[in-house]
């Protein structure tokens, strides 16, 4: 099972009723440590900790994002190649630097997975990506799990200093 995971931070002020969310994508720069992943969205600094299968930084690396199907053309697709491929169950923290609003969480291949976040979510889209098609289904307003190969966005409105799962 391989879970891909890339987070972003909505820029202000740059949607109409008719246009789609441009969202400025992370930049993930460096992995100091088997268990961690540094890099920057908006400017603001940003660390993941938890099980890591592998990451991708510095736009370099396959892009999983390429087909961005799954957007459904309400958000811009992420950018690049970078991500962070998860490695099994335990807990999993994106912390910032500073505090964020409106936080994005795009990922890949959730295939059989079941997750709760600490913070309520919405669903910006779902569909098919890299590896096929998928669908997921929400539980409580802070998870969702699936049985299919799912890839999709996420919103975590309000202001958030870390979002775990």
């Amino acid at each position: 099972m391989i879970c891909k995971l890339l987070t972003a931070v909505a820029l202000l002020g740059t949607t109409t009723m008719a246009q789609a969310v441009t969202v400025q994508w992370a930049s993930l720069t460096a992995q100091p440590n088997a268990t961690t992943v540094t890099g920057t969205v908006g400017g603001v600094g940003l660390t993941y900790s938890g099980s890591i299968n592998f990451s991708q930084l510095n736009n370099a690396g396959t892009d999983y994002w390429v087909d961005g199907g799954y957007t459904q053309g309400i958000v811009n697709r992420p950018t690049g190649t970078d991500l962070i491929s998860l490695n099994g169950a335990g807990l999993k923290t994106i912390t910032f630097a500073t505090p964020v609003k409106n936080v994005y969480l795009a990922f890949t291949s959730w295939n059989g997975n079941t997750v709760t976040f600490s913070s309520p979510f919405t669903r910006v889209s779902e569909g098919c990506g890299f590896w096929g098609c998928g669908s997921f289904n929400t539980s409580g307003g802070s998870g969702f799990s699936t049985a299919t190969e799912v890839h999709g966005v996420l919103k975590f409105a309000g202001t958030h200093t870390s979002i775990s799962f």
